[in-house]
């Protein structure tokens, strides 16, 4: 299997999606349980980055969670 894009360091949850692997990057811990993420890939360069920027829920980048 390949390597996902992106896994938690806590509890080993992998997401192999793009957009996921986007949307984590803007949330920056795991939305399943606050854990530090690694990632496979640097990120892209932050051409449009905005230091002003509001805090970012989960459900705002990734929807509701499957319980």
């Amino acid at each position: 299997m390949p390597t996902p894009p992106v896994r938690c360091l806590a509890c080993d949850r992998a997401w192999h999606s793009a957009t996921l692997t986007a949307g984590l990057r803007t949330l920056g811990a795991c939305p399943r349980c606050g854990g530090e993420l690694a990632f496979a890939a640097p990120p892209p360069p932050a051409g449009d980055a905005k230091p002003d920027a509001p805090a970012v829920a989960p459900h705002q980048v990734l929807g509701v969670p499957r319980r």
